[in-house]
């Protein structure tokens, strides 16, 4: 029997029921071995490979929460291999927080993900990517800018950009939702692009991650499910990995997520929210076309879920501007619309922002006031004032920086490294690079020492073997950086592979 027979026969008779009476599908020992397709002859040890199948079993929604797990014994028999292979491997996921045992019950899925494992990973992943690497390294890891002309101007002289700079310091200065001239920046930002907006559909953040911190803390909670696309924003996926909820990957191709595994994932098991980056996907620089957008609003409709739409890379279009917002195709409030300034003005503002019909923006402020009272005000009022006056002039300024800055990172890669993959992204400010045959955790290790640090694929996901020849090069350094970024990693992968 194939796995989409046993889906389709777990579907009509194999339902148990979980603590939460979600209907959860249980397999026996011989389904697993079939869906884990266990002909396969990679190397590596078998426990390794054995737990490596099981996780992807339940990412990929066929093991959801609670369910059984077959007893050692049974899937060793299934399997052919020996039971301390299968004891192996079970030690292993429950290190990870993948299952659970309790004393005299059945081994189980995990209702939440929040292991030791996953929030160490968390931490090191974020601490990692921004730590300060000295002044002789060239460091690629953090795909954000520095700060626009026009951003440090109005930093150093507010009256450059305004013309009273004494609302700066008004009143006492707490706005949790945000202050006003910047909601109403925001909204009619969002109503130019094609998404129209009120000023109590908006509230105000603490950068992007922030927004999907409050977002995740809402609209999931353990045992609950969540899609993120495959390979993700490094901050997302620690999020989501905390957050205890199921986690859904989906493959991303030239066209953005793959809707079909969205809905797939919808029917196999319970997904609440999925989070989603249409314009120019990190890493991959991939852009959703109009009538995929249209897909994805009608299997969020049909499966009663949220879409949350990530638009941190939307004005960085490299000349092409995206289709319209998620948002503008939903009229029954499905999608959550999400942005900042992080990645066109400068990272160092910390401001971002989030979209959605004013009960839920709320909740959300209700839940902000509790973490922080509010964002810094003046940032804020300065920042309303760059949107207004001097959005398309700074769009256009950084979009010519990238573009110059990109040109020369693909002339670097086919003189120094002709054997490296790429796609040329429609935006974005980032490339997500192949280097065939190399482990990228290894590559980036001896990159480091070699003076250049880059992020290795595997970081950016959470599904195990998926992206371990890839990197990700930002392209925001001026063209010269990037040239001896390339001339090193060239040095260090010659040495590495003898290419």
């Amino acid at each position: 029997m194939g796995w989409a027979a046993i889906v389709s026969q777990l579907a009509l008779d194999g339902k148990s029921q979980s603590a939460d009476n979600w209907p959860v599908l249980t397999l026996d020992s011989t389904q697993i071995a079939t869906l884990l397709g266990w002909e396969d002859d990679s190397g590596g040890p078998l426990f390794r490979r054995l737990a490596d199948g099981l996780r992807r079993l339940a990412e990929e929604g066929y093991l959801v929460d609670g369910s059984h797990l077959p007893p050692e014994r049974q899937l060793a028999q299934a399997l052919a291999v020996s039971r301390n292979t299968v004891t192996a491997a079970y030690a292993l996921l429950r290190t990870e927080g993948w299952i659970e045992a309790r004393q005299g019950s059945a081994t189980r899925i995990a209702a939440s993900r929040t292991s030791e494992a996953a929030v160490h990973r968390a931490d090191s992943v974020m601490a990692t990517l921004l730590r300060d690497l000295g002044s002789t390294t060239i460091d690629l890891t953090v795909a954000a800018p520095s700060a626009a002309p026009i951003v440090a101007r109005s930093i150093a002289d507010p009256s450059s950009v305004m013309v009273d700079p004494s609302v700066l310091t008004e009143g006492h200065g707490y706005h949790a939702g945000g202050h006003a001239r910047l909601r109403m920046a925001v909204a009619a930002l969002l109503s130019a692009q094609g998404l129209p907006t009120r000023r109590e559909e908006v509230m105000i953040t603490n950068g992007v991650q922030q927004a999907l911190s409050l977002l995740l803390a809402e609209l999931t909670r353990p045992g609950m499910g969540v899609a993120i696309e495959e390979v993700a924003y490094p901050g997302l996926i620690d999020l989501a990995m905390r957050s205890g909820a199921l986690i859904h990957l989906l493959p991303v191709g030239t066209d953005g997520a793959d809707v079909n595994a969205l809905q797939a994932a919808c029917h196999r098991g319970r997904v609440d929210a999925a989070i989603l980056a249409p314009d120019f996907q990190n890493p991959t620089g991939a852009l959703t076309s109009a009538e995929t957008r249209r897909r994805l609003i009608r299997v969020a409709q049909e499966e009663d879920l949220v879409l949350i739409d990530d638009r941190t890379h939307t004005d960085l279009d490299l000349g092409l501007p995206p289709p319209p917002p998620l948002g503008s195709f939903d009229d029954q409030s499905r999608v959550v619309t999400i942005g900042g300034m992080s990645k066109l003005y400068w990272g160092g503002l910390r401001l971002g922002w989030i979209r959605a019909r004013s009960s839920l923006i709320n909740r959300l402020i209700e839940q902000k006031a509790g973490f922080d009272l509010g964002t810094s005000a003046p940032m804020q009022i300065i920042a309303a004032e760059l949107l207004h006056h001097h959005h398309e002039a700074t769009r256009t300024w950084r979009n010519e920086q990238l573009r110059h800055s990109l040109d020369a990172l693909e002339a670097a890669l086919k003189a120094s490294m002709p054997a490296a993959e790429w796609t040329r992204p429609p935006g974005g400010p980032n490339l997500w690079i192949r280097l065939p045959g190399t482990d990228a955790l290894e590559f980036s290790h001896r990159a480091l020492r070699d003076g250049v640090a880059v992020i290795a694929g595997p970081l950016l996901t959470c599904r195990p073997g998926r992206a371990t020849d890839r990197i990700r090069v930002p392209f925001y350094a001026d063209p010269g950086t990037l040239t001896e970024a390339i001339t090193r990693l060239a040095r260090c992968w010659s040495q590495m592979t003898g290419r």
